[in-house]
């Protein structure tokens, strides 16, 4: 740089100093350079050539090229072009100048690698052309570890780009930084601590929820695209989580799987992220990715990414073991053609083991489709858990169908309404599934004799134990308790019941606390003030007199709030030891009553867990609650109190007792929480490295093959079926084109029947009872008749031509079917596209449908 003025030195730094990233210059010299961007046409003939070299002066910075150049107006000096090095794909020896040039070809956009349009150029030539290229080497070596598609190096023998997969998080902290630069974007320390926590301890998922900056808001908000950009190449995260509402965390996703084989499991679940059809289209173009656990439930998916997504899914190269689109605002379009995926890629539907695509709704066309799936691959499948609930699924042909899925542990069929044959079916499936440990038919309002006959099934099934069932929403009411007491007696085999809202009142509560043994209970919103002493005393000697119970759940709500009775329940608390979990939350229970149970946990010795909001506790409750704290030292989790809070007198001295209660029961010890195995979601495992799709049965391959010819038949059928009523008699403004046959172009002569081309142009047609020539010069037939056309129908014996389209002649005596309506010649399209098709009779039409697929030419 020793040949560089002032001014010039002082532009290149003030230049770099406005980006978001520290950067140096690191070389610089004076130059002769063009920039040439080729034309969007260049035909052989008149191919445009680059500018000629001018003088400038170039620098060379960890993360960009920068040219300057002099300005004509008071020899001030300006900027000329800036080019980033994570936009530069190859350097090699330009070819529109000596030898001594060199080419330097850059992306204009970052995310359009191959198109030559995307294509902008630097013809460069300097002095020490060596040291220029090593320079910009060592650029790229500091933050581009593991990119799947780096710089080419062709010039003087120089490269590759080799960087060295080491550092913090094996290059990651680097690359995020680069890509800030590249992206304007500021990079946040926040984000580089939290990961240079993780790489401390030897943690490789990635769990963005408990970084500083998730939430967009404020200026420590994290630039998630970017993090995305970044984890494209990176070699040492293995899973990426996203549940806090971050409506761009599709984008993030989808450019990590741009080019990542690392990362197996993706949950941006909750993230109400809006996805589009980037996510489908890079996971299609990276065979090499390694993803098995998938989850974007609550997302809200576009139309075009239901069918990218659904079309990476038919060419997905290994297994995939859990697929989560809950809640996705799936259309039935776009699981119709998940339902094709999956019946394209049977190898993928083998061995798939969990799928939730639950609060999606089905209608009757899509729950074919998947019933016809589920019964195609049943008998190969290696499905454990299936969440179909509130789909308007046809329950009754799935339970068919279930029946032979042999290795069902978690089945979830709730808010799905049942027909009497579904009813039969599942209580079939009592008896048939033998790993089953979670069963969920809420609010499906089966009748009361098949719930009788499912549960006698599931009883006396000795191959289930510890059965979480949930059978909660089904209006069984006091009566039905009543005719349930029998059959509930024989559940042993029961971990936990999950009754909740089913009217059972206080009657129906008694009889239920008689019959029952469980380790789990939820009773939830099922009783009133009415008897409630009386229910609260059942429940006291129903916790005392079974020893194996360990959770009980007894949420009120709306028109459902025990009251005060309900501190009888806790009356003996003090000596118990195998209770552990306890909720009373919504109950009204007021200060009395809680004051009798903080008085019973003084001494108690079992329960780890409690929840209580929502019961009128006011700043006394509280203060009573610090008091019996002190006293327990088995507490480990209070869930907030956030409504009776809100709602106190005192509210800043109830928050500091709250937060001395939260302190002692933080310092307890560590909080062993119950899961709640009713839930679908849960903490996956991180998968290692993917499995191959197993080997096809020949009957699923040939289900695919003729799927296919029937797709075609169907879609046929439909279209001869769209007519209006008011027009089957009438002859039609424009009679439907045959299937495979072409309008003719305006100014010819349409086909024939039949499909029978026109003759050329030079030849004379055939004069009356002349047999016109074959195809090829073929001769007549014996009798004069003409061969028939490749694949077509031959005429009957006696001459009769073939109906139009090639169907067989009628028999004798049978009236013929009516000469076709001669099409109207459609408009002139563009020919000049179409004419070298092989085939193409010419001419486009444009045919409105009646979906949202748009016009259709």
């Amino acid at each position: 740089t020793d040949d560089l003025k002032t001014k010039e030195r002082e532009l290149l730094d003030s230049t770099l100093e406005k980006h978001t990233t520290k950067d140096s210059i690191l070389f610089a010299s004076r130059c002769t350079c063009s920039t040439y961007t080729p034309p969007e046409e260049d035909t052989p003939r008149k191919k445009s050539k680059p500018p000629k070299l001018v003088k400038r002066v170039v620098g060379v910075s960890q993360y960009r090229i920068l040219i300057v150049r002099k300005g004509r107006i008071g020899a001030r000096y300006q900027l000329e072009s800036e080019f980033h090095l994570l936009n530069l794909r190859d350097v090699s020896k330009s070819d529109h100048y000596d030898n001594t040039c060199i080419q330097l070809t850059f992306r204009k956009d970052y995310d359009n690698f191959d198109d030559p349009a995307n294509f902008q150029y630097l013809h460069i030539r300097v002095k020490d052309s060596t040291t220029f290229v090593n320079t910009i080497i060592e650029g790229l070596n500091s933050y581009t570890a593991g990119f799947v598609e780096p710089c080419q190096i062709s010039y003087e023998n120089m490269g590759p780009i080799d960087a060295p997969v080491d550092g913090i998080c094996n290059g990651f902290i680097n690359t995020y930084i680069a890509f800030c630069n590249l992206r304007e974007a500021l990079p946040k320390q926040e984000l580089i601590n939290f990961c240079e926590d993780l790489y401390d301890e030897g943690n490789t998922e990635l769990d963005l929820n408990k970084c500083p900056g998730i939430d967009p808001k404020g200026s420590l908000g994290i630039d998630i695209i970017t993090v995305g950009y970044a984890l494209s190449n990176n070699l040492y995260f293995k899973s990426v989580k996203i549940n806090q509402v971050r409506r761009d965390a599709s984008e993030a996703i989808a450019q990590t799987l741009r080019h990542n084989h690392e990362i197996s499991l993706f949950d941006i679940s909750d993230s109400k992220a809006s996805i589009d059809a980037d996510l489908g289209n890079y996971i299609e173009g990276n065979p090499d990715n390694i993803l098995q656990v998938f989850d974007i439930s609550n997302c809200s998916l576009h139309s075009d990414a239901e069918v990218s997504l659904a079309r990476s899914l038919r060419i997905f190269p290994h297994i995939i073991t859990v697929l989560n689109f809950s809640n996705s605002g799936l259309s039935n379009r776009g699981l119709t053609a998940i339902m094709y995926a999956f019946q394209s890629n049977w190898g993928l539907s083998m061995a798939l083991e969990e799928l939730d695509i639950s609060k999606n709704e089905f209608n009757s066309d899509t729950s074919t489709e998947f019933n016809l799936w589920l019964g195609r691959v049943a008998a190969y499948s290696n499905l454990r858990r299936l969440n179909i609930s509130e789909t308007n699924i046809n329950i009754t042909e799935a339970c068919h169908h279930l029946a032979d899925f042999e290795s069902i542990e978690y089945l979830n069929i709730s808010g799905n309404k049942f027909e009497k044959a579904g009813c039969m079916g599942l209580r079939r499936l009592g008896k048939i599934f033998n790993h089953l440990r979670v069963l969920s038919v809420g609010s499906t309002y089966i009748p009361l004799e098949d719930l009788v006959g499912l549960l006698t099934n599931l009883f006396t099934n000795d191959n289930l134990t510890d059965l979480h069932l949930d059978i909660s929403g089904n209006d069984i009411g006091s009566r039905g308790m009543e005719q349930l007491k029998d059959c509930l007696k024989q559940g042993r085999n029961i971990h936990t019941l999950n009754i909740s809202e089913n009217s059972l009142k206080s009657k129906g509560g008694l009889t239920l606390l008689r019959n029952v043994s469980v380790k789990g209970l939820i009773l939830d919103g099922n009783f009133s003030s009415s008897n409630a002493e009386v229910l609260g005393n059942a429940i006291s000697a129903f916790i005392a007199q079974n020893p194996s119970l360990t959770s009980l759940s007894l949420v009120g709500g709306s028109g459902h709030r025990m009251g005060p009775g309900l501190a009888t329940a806790f009356e003996g608390l003090e000596d118990n030891v195998t209770l552990l979990e306890l909720d009373i939350s919504g109950n009204n229970l007021g200060d009395e009553g809680f004051s009798l149970l903080c008085n019973e946990l003084r001494g108690n010795k079992g329960l780890t867990s409690l929840s209580f909001d929502r019961n009128s506790i006011s700043y006394n409750g509280f203060l009573q609650l610090d008091r019996c704290i002190h006293f327990n030292d088995t507490l480990r989790h209070i869930r907030y109190p956030e409504y009776d809070l809100s709602k106190v007198s005192f509210v800043s001295d109830s928050y500091k007792i709250w937060h001395e209660v939260y302190r002692h029961v933080s310092n307890s010890g560590e909080r062993n929480i119950i899961p709640n195995l009713f839930e679908f979601k849960y903490k996956w495992a991180v998968p290692g490295e993917p499995k191959e799709l197993p080997a096809v049965p020949q009957q699923l391959l040939e289900i695919s093959n003729n799927e296919e010819q029937a797709v075609i038949k169907t879609q046929a059928g439909k279209r001869k079926s769209r007519v209006p009523s008011k027009q089957i008699n009438k002859a039609p403004e424009e009679a439907p084109p045959v299937p495979g046959e072409v309008p003719p172009v305006p100014g010819e002569v349409p086909p024939a029947p039949g499909g029978v081309p026109p003759p050329p142009a030079e030849e004379a047609p055939p004069a009356p009872g002349e047999v016109p020539p074959a195809p090829g010069g073929a001769p007549p037939l014996p009798g004069g008749r003409a061969p028939p056309a490749p694949g077509g129908v031959p005429p009957a014996p006696g001459g009769v031509p073939p109906a139009p389209g090639g169907v067989p002649p009628p028999p004798v005596g049978m009236a013929p079917p009516p000469a076709p309506v001669a099409m109207p010649k459609p408009t002139a399209g563009r020919n000049d596209l179409l004419a070298n098709i092989r085939g193409f009779g010419g001419g486009l039409k444009k045919v409105e449908t009646n979906d949202k697929s748009g016009p259709i030419l």
